[in-house]
């Protein structure tokens, strides 16, 4: 058997609680993104209106529309026959949020939020802008400069 030198013992130490920090402050993130999300939808915009067709939610109660044209993505959740549209702009710093098997997660600076767009993990404090939308016919509405 080799005997293990101090030195040795250091490095393997430290590697040991460098990694285990990781794993600690990053786990949540890591294992949220293990599903992987689905390509987004492509849409036009006009007037300040993006149009999806239901038949979308047909494989997943949760799409994300890039409509074209427009800074951010927008999350759309069927719930109860029921839409929700979510920003997925961060409430922190206007940035562009990442979806992930959890929720949404911003680049810049690590906020996390849940698929209702509450806030788990700062520094954002508000949770995320939801938009107006409407059923017309086989299609949602999406109202881009309207609260809901």
């Amino acid at each position: 058997m080799q005997k293990l030198e101090r030195r040795d013992f250091l490095k393997t130490g430290c590697r040991a609680c460098l990694l285990g920090a990781v794993t600690l402050t990053f786990g949540d993130l890591l294992l949220s993104s293990c599903g992987t999300p689905s390509k987004a939808f492509s849409a036009d915009m006009n007037n300040n209106q993006v149009s999806v067709p239901l038949t979308l939610f047909a494989t997943n109660d949760l799409q994300v529309v890039s409509p074209k044209h427009f800074e951010y993505e927008i999350a759309v959740r069927k719930k109860d026959n029921q839409y929700e549209a979510l920003l997925m702009q961060c409430t922190h710093q206007n940035n562009q949020l990442v979806r992930t098997g959890s929720g949404f997660y911003c680049s810049l600076h690590g906020s996390l939020f849940d698929q209702e767009g509450q806030v788990k993990k700062g520094p954002a404090e508000r949770p995320l802008t939801r938009l107006h939308t409407e059923v017309v016919q086989d299609h949602l509405i999406i109202y881009i400069n309207q609260k809901a």
